[in-house]
């Protein structure tokens, strides 16, 4: 018997709405290790779909989950609550591109880097750069508030996010503005789909830089690289990048990319300048006298092949774990500058005392860490293991003076660890807000913030486990 909310989606959506069992699976379930139960999907075309998808489910009460790439790494895409997905694979357009005003107008499902490609060819580029972003589109970056790795000297998603279009709960589309008196647009951005669902981006694109080189350095010893990136940050003119990669993906990198990053080596940094012509010079040797000066070897990369090979090593780190390591849990942390090599130290120790394997990248110019669990889950107990570590790796960042996500999100995975960061006025405020710009309650409802009345400080995945 079909639910009188799917079929008044169906006859405002004709064949829009999907409910075939084939298809749902494929909506339920993210990057994460989260499967959920959808029971109804659509692929909207226009924002007045999206409106009247809402207006419908918040009618009848039906949670409703947006899902841009799927690439979310911590439950925040997977409808566990049943009810209505809307995917926006049919919402990828770029509507319009201003090359004088530097500015694009796109749809929430277009993929972060085709807008980047896009601009380039007319000399500008799209700078949030995460390493999902072949995948990941901009709706969903701009629901985390992605980062990725030029976010040291550009910024992260929100700094490009000019205005908004977005669907309210109660169905009302609205136009928000970086200018508006009251800045919901910056509300929005981070909001994990638990605030608005974003249908439409003005984001800013800014001109590619005259010239950039890239230094590939290798250090024997962590320390050493931390050391050198403390004083590139306030040393190194144009520093717009850097990537910090350990050992153990080193390792894994090498198989992929042979004789591009070093190896027999503690820790590798990826460091990128911008500069004029003239300046490209003294910007290099900046960067290559604080390499050597740390006590590490630097080599430089300046033609765009060099530079290309050395990213796309960096960007396929995971990918190159997968012959290695059968699974593996991913983490998102951010710490002070000054304390991610101790956090990283203290990462390590935790996978070793619960008999898994680690490798880490992180962001290091802005705190930004990665460490990744590796485990064998055929193996009785060994995810249990994995979530043990995550418990103890949450506790080490936070005693740090770290914060629970830097651009991954909260979604199912921190749910119930948010009360560790912050107090109950803090989340009751957070709750406040989300009721009244979604006074059903129906907009990716049990994500991001824990609802009135449970346990915020159970711990990771505390309702999945």
């Amino acid at each position: 018997m079909t639910e009188p909310w799917v079929a008044a989606l169906r006859a405002a959506l004709g064949d829009r709405v999907h409910t075939q069992a084939a298809e749902l699976a494929a909506v339920a379930r993210d990057a994460s290790h989260v499967i959920g139960r959808p029971e109804a999907l659509i692929y909207p075309e226009t924002s007045e779909h999206v409106a009247a998808a809402v207006r419908i489910a918040r009618e009848h009460g039906v949670p409703i989950v947006a899902r841009g790439g799927g690439t979310s790494l911590t439950g925040g895409t997977v409808p566990t609550r049943g009810g209505l997905v809307i995917a926006f694979n049919r919402m990828a357009a770029v509507l319009d591109l201003d090359i004088e005003e530097r500015t694009a107008l796109v749809q929430a499902g277009h993929p972060n880097a085709a807008l980047d490609r896009l601009a380039r060819g007319h000399g500008l580029r799209y700078a949030p750069d995460p390493s999902s972003r072949a995948a990941s589109v901009i709706g969903g970056n701009i629901a985390t508030n992605a980062g990725g790795i030029h976010c040291l000297g550009h910024g992260v998603t929100g700094d490009h996010v000019l205005a908004l279009e977005v669907v309210f709960g109660d169905g009302t589309i609205a136009w928000l503005e970086d200018t508006d008196a009251s800045d919901l647009r910056a509300l929005v951005t981070g909001s994990e789909g638990t605030l608005a669902i974003v249908t439409c981006a003005l984001v800013r694109l800014l001109p590619l830089p005259e010239r950039l080189a890239v230094v590939v350095a290798g250090f024997e010893r962590l320390e050493q690289a931390g050391a050198c990136a403390e004083r590139m940050v306030l040393e190194a003119p144009g520093l717009v990048a850097c990537e910090f990669i350990d050992e153990g993906m080193l390792r894994a990198l090498d198989h992929m990319a042979p004789g591009v990053l070093p190896t027999d080596v503690e820790a590798a940094l990826l460091i990128e300048v911008e500069a004029i012509e003239e300046g490209i010079d003294r910007a290099l040797g900046v960067v290559v006298q604080c390499v050597e000066e740390s006590g590490g070897s630097a080599r430089e990369a300046r033609s765009d092949a060099e530079i290309e090979i050395a990213w796309n090593a960096r960007r396929s780190a995971y990918g190159a774990l997968g012959r290695m390591h059968a699974d593996s849990y991913t983490h998102d942390f951010a710490t002070p500058r000054d304390r991610l090599v101790s956090s990283l130290r203290a990462a390590a120790d935790i996978a070793e005392r619960h008999g898994l394997v680690l490798s880490s990248v992180a962001h290091l110019g802005d705190g930004n860490l990665h460490p990744r669990l590796h485990y064998d889950a055929r193996e009785a107990g060994a995810f249990e293991r994995a979530l043990e570590a995550s418990e103890e790796l949450l506790v080490m960042v936070l005693e740090n003076g770290g914060t629970l996500t830097g651009e991954h999100g909260i979604g199912l995975e921190k749910l119930h660890a948010l009360g560790r960061q912050y107090g109950e006025p803090e989340l009751d405020a957070m709750r406040r807000v989300k009721a009244v710009l979604d006074p059903a309650g129906i907009l990716n409802p049990g994500k991001a913030l824990p609802e009135q009345g449970t346990d915020s400080r159970r711990g990771m995945y505390a309702d999945v486990a």
